[in-house]
């Protein structure tokens, strides 16, 4: 497989155009098939350490913190519908991981599972 360093995600506007497919869905499919990694370390390509490993944990720690010690159904959605505007800007990766795979977060906020066994369970980290 050819692997495509990355070696930042702006997060401007111009990656945005849902209508046309998104510059970001676009490189999520390269992330998807394994294709392009990256781990801020250019050449260390050990196993979970790519950007869609990486995008998922850090969401799903983000998830955890916005939902406290209150996992409650309407708790988690609020935090699913905030997640990604967390920060300066809203992260059109998180955006797309959380549309793609909004019930099984919810599930795992639920059940209070750790970020990487979560993001294991989607595919997005290996082992």
């Amino acid at each position: 497989a050819v692997q495509v360093a990355l070696t930042e995600l702006p997060h401007d506007d111009q990656h945005r155009d849902v209508a046309t497919g998104s510059h970001w869905e676009q490189q999520w499919h390269l992330l998807q098939d394994g294709s392009a990694m990256w781990d801020g370390d250019e050449g260390d390509m050990r196993p979970g350490k790519g950007v869609k490993c990486k995008s998922c944990t850090s969401l799903v720690k983000k998830l955890k913190k916005i939902v406290g010690d209150d996992p409650s159904e309407d708790t988690i959605t609020e935090a699913l519908d905030k997640v990604c505007g967390v920060g300066k800007r809203q992260n059109p990766v998180c955006k797309w991981l959380v549309k793609k795979f909004r019930q099984q977060l919810s599930d795992a906020l639920q059940e209070d599972d750790d970020p990487r066994a979560v993001c294991s369970t989607l595919g997005l980290c290996k082992g």
